[in-house]
């Protein structure tokens, strides 16, 4: 989700978890995917509201996964990540 969005600490922490299992290659594509379904299970249970924000989110992490399952050492993968994080 975008800088200037202000979600809690549950979506925050899925967030990161997935991230990391995304973007580092010792983590299994499989790890990803569940921590990825458990990101998309915390946006449904917590944002309330159908934006075109969370439309993107998901969106831009689904793309993530599916380059992770590609080339699991993708330099655009962990770029991706580090902008997204700084």
């Amino acid at each position: 989700m975008s800088k200037k969005t202000k979600f809690n600490k549950e979506i925050e922490d899925a967030r990161k978890c997935f991230m990391e299992n995304v973007s580092e290659s010792c983590f299994p594509w499989r790890a990803a995917f569940n921590s990825y379904l458990n990101y998309i299970e915390t946006l449904h249970n917590y944002c309330k509201d159908d934006s075109r924000e969370l439309a993107y989110e998901i969106r831009v992490c689904s793309e993530l996964l599916e380059r992770k399952k590609i080339d699991p050492n993708s330099i655009g993968t962990t770029f991706a990540i580090y902008k997204n994080l700084y």
